[in-house]
C-alpha cells in the first residue's frame, strides 16, 4: 500500500469573507491574501513588514501583479483591520514597501488550512504555475461556499444530480466561463472531484473540519488525528469521507465539542499517521517502508491503524462511508441513548 501522510503541520484560519474578493484577478488575490494571513504572528494579530518581492517570492506570482492586488486587497475592509506601509531599503538596499497587515482576532464564520498549501507545487506537468495559482486560489473560494466543517459543496438546486455551476458562479462572485475552466483543470490536477449534488475538495492541505493546537499551532487532539486518518485513507481509496458531525456545547462563554462514535473508535484504534510518520523517522526509513515492515513481522500497533484494518476489512470500496459505518465495519457498538445523554466532551 501507498501512503500519503503529512507531518510537522502549522495551521492558518482563513475568514470565509474571502468571497468577498472582486476582480479578474480574484483567485490569484485570494491566495495573496491568504500568504500574507499565513505570515500573522497570531499573538499579535499582525503580519510585520511584508514586501511585494517577498510575497511574489514565495507563492511564484509576478511582483507586478502582487503590486497591482494588495491595494484592491486593503480597499475590503473585512480581511484587515488596518494596514500601515512604510517605504525603506531591504538587505540589499533596494527600496521596498513595507506593510504592516493587522487582522480581526476572530471570525464568525472561517476555515483552516496546513501552511505547506503555499508550497505545493499542483501543476503536475499540466498546467502552468499562474494557472495553478489560480486553482489554488478557487479551491480556498470554494471552501469559503462549503458546507461548515467539511470540504464539500453542495447544490441548493443541484443541476441534473449533479453540481450547478451558474449558481456557484453568483456564490463565488465570477464568470461561468471561467469557472467551468478553472474547474476542469482542478479536476485534471486532481484537486476537486465532481460527486452527487456537488464537489469535493480533494486537496490534503485544505482541513476538512477544524485545527485545535497543543503548541505554536502545531499538533492535534487524538479525535482530530484519528478523523484525518480515516479522511485520507477514504481520500486515496477513491471513497467520499466521512463528515466528523461534532455535537457542539455551550458551556457559558466556551464552546466544547462531543462526537461518541468517534470516540469510540479511536478508543481502539488509536495509531494515527502522525504516530507513522514520526515511528519511520525514527527508524530511519520511508513511511512505506516502515508499515511494510510492521505488517510483514505483525507488529501490534499496526492492528490499531485504521488504514490497514479498513483495507483488510473492506474488500468491496463503497462511493461513499459515514463514521457509523465505519464503527459498523469495526465491530463497534453503536451508540445508545443513555451514551447520547452523556455525551464525551472533547476540548
Amino acid at each position: 500500500m501507498t501512503h500519503t501522510l503529512l507531518s510537522m503541520e502549522q495551521y492558518t484560519v482563513l475568514t470565509k469573507g474571502i468571497t468577498e474578493i472582486d476582480g479578474n484577478n480574484k483567485f490569484t488575490a485570494t491566495l495573496v491574501y491568504a500568504y500574507i494571513k499565513s505570515r500573522e504572528n497570531y499573538e499579535l494579530n499582525v503580519t510585520s513588514r511584508l514586501t511585494y518581492p517577498n510575497i511574489a517570492k514565495n507563492i511564484k506570482v509576478a511582483e507586478g501583479t502582487v503590486e497591482n492586488i494588495v491595494p484592491a486587497l486593503i480597499s475590503k475592509g473585512a480581511l484587515f483591520t488596518k494596514v500601515d506601509g512604510r517605504t525603506m531599503p531591504d538587505e540589499k538596499g533596494e527600496i521596498h514597501t513595507h506593510n504592516t497587515y493587522y487582522f480581526a482576532s476572530s471570525y464568525p464564520n472561517y476555515f483552516y488550512i496546513n501552511n505547506a498549501f503555499f508550497s505545493e507545487d499542483i501543476s503536475s506537468g499540466i498546467a502552468s504555475i499562474k494557472e495553478a495559482n489560480k486553482v489554488k486560489g478557487l479551491l480556498l473560494q470554494l471552501k469559503a461556499v462549503c458546507i461548515n466543517e467539511t470540504n464539500k459543496y453542495i447544490s441548493r438546486q443541484p443541476y441534473k444530480g449533479g453540481v450547478n455551476i451558474s449558481e456557484l458562479s453568483r456564490l463565488l462572485k465570477t464568470d461561468r466561463d471561467t469557472l467551468t475552466r478553472l474547474l476542469k483543470l482542478a479536476v485534471e490536477l486532481k484537486q476537486v472531484k465532481y460527486i452527487p449534488k456537488g464537489i469535493l475538495i480533494t486537496n490534503r492541505h485544505i482541513i476538512p473540519d477544524y485545527i485545535v493546537a497543543h503548541n505554536n499551532r502545531q499538533g492535534k487532539p487524538l479525535l482530530t488525528s484519528v478523523y484525518h486518518t480515516i479522511y485520507n485513507w477514504c481520500l486515496d481509496n477513491g471513497i467520499i469521507p466521512p463528515d466528523r458531525n461534532d455535537t457542539i456545547h455551550k458551556v457559558g462563554n466556551k464552546v466544547k465539542r462531543s462526537n461518541e462514535i468517534l470516540s469510540r473508535i479511536a478508543a481502539k484504534f488509536n495509531v494515527t499517521n502522525e504516530d507513522i510518520v514520526k515511528l519511520a523517522d525514527a527508524n530511519h526509513v520511508s513511511v512505506n517502508v516502515y508499515l511494510q515492515n510492521a505488517i510483514e513481522t505483525e507488529q501490534p500497533l499496526i492492528h490499531c491503524y485504521l488504514p490497514y484494518v479498513l483495507s483488510r476489512r473492506l474488500v468491496t470500496k463503497p462511493e461513499y462511508m459515514t463514521l457509523e459505518y465505519i464503527a459498523s465495519t469495526l465491530n463497534i457498538p453503536p451508540v445508545d441513548s443513555e451514551d447520547e445523554d452523556n455525551p464525551i466532551i472533547m476540548l
